[in-house]
């Protein structure tokens, strides 16, 4: 899953995606808590590490990207996020510009 401090940046190319529940398991819910996440698969020169993707749940950014998802992926832009915030209070800005 993705965890960006604040103003930290991830630059990826969107290969494909899908969305689903997780199960995670946060210290005051040890016997876990599902949530809906987002899978972005990405080019290997965007994340050499296995998994070749990035799990994102944070509910605003997913409700970014979504609507975006399609072009990006037929489109080959590339996107920047920017973390901006304190833990629960993060958000994230989009940038599109890439080619």
């Amino acid at each position: 899953m993705l965890d960006l401090a604040e103003g930290e940046t991830l630059t990826f190319h969107v290969v494909r995606w899908e969305e689903g529940d997780v199960t995670i398991h946060p210290r005051h819910q040890p016997e876990g808590k599902t949530i809906r996440a987002l899978r972005v698969w990405v080019r290997p020169a965007d994340k050499p590490d296995f998994p070749p993707y990035w799990d994102f749940t944070a509910t605003k950014l997913v409700a970014q990207l979504r609507p975006m998802l399609p072009l990006l992926q037929s489109s080959g832009r590339r996107v920047t996020l920017t973390a901006r915030g304190l833990s629960v209070k993060r958000v994230y800005a989009l940038d599109l510009s890439g080619a």
